[in-house]
């Protein structure tokens, strides 16, 4: 993959930071024949799954995927230390876990909406922010020998917090 950043600033306030990338996957997987092992994952079509039996068959498959990043956040630097800022982003990216034998799309998508506030104090010993958020991925499956497929989708939703004190000792 390739990509592209870029971190501005505005009136001495105001941040923007853009992001975009592209990636690229190409992906050949290749399941020799052997014994199966009672209860590990073979494909549905195989009647040798499960069984611990010897199987003469071998499956591979080949697959490619491509897909964009892109973010942008912008931020203001406000009185008393105080930065509301608001996020969006879609991101494509490698499914981890995932390059099996019946995979041939191997990036997913995901998008995010954020906004919040951090705030710094304490010459930089003290941090916090609270943040709302909104995140969906997704990622789709063909099933071999089936020619269908599955759509696997998770949204999270919620608001965030975090406190951070660095605690400074000097010893003399």
């Amino acid at each position: 993959g390739a990509g592209l950043m870029m971190d501005q600033t505005f009136f001495g306030k105001i941040d923007l930071i853009t992001g975009f990338r592209y990636d690229y996957v190409d992906s050949y997987v290749f399941q020799g024949a052997g014994v199966y092992e009672r209860g590990t994952s073979t494909p549905s079509n195989d009647p040798y799954a499960n069984t611990g039996l010897f199987n003469p068959n071998s499956y591979s498959s080949y697959g490619n995927s491509s897909k964009p990043t892109m973010s942008a956040s912008l931020s203001y630097h406000a009185p008393l230390g105080l930065m509301p800022y608001f996020t969006v982003g879609k991101q494509g990216g490698l499914i981890g876990g995932n390059i099996t034998s019946n995979r041939t799309n191997l990036m997913g998508t995901s998008t995010l909406l954020e906004a919040g506030i951090k705030s710094s104090a304490l010459k930089g010993n003290l941090n916090i922010s609270v943040a709302a958020y909104d995140q969906t991925r997704s990622s789709f499956e063909v099933s071999q020998g089936e020619g269908a497929g599955q759509l696997s989708a998770t949204v999270s939703r919620g608001i965030e917090a975090e406190g951070l004190l660095a605690v400074c000792i000097q010893h003399e």
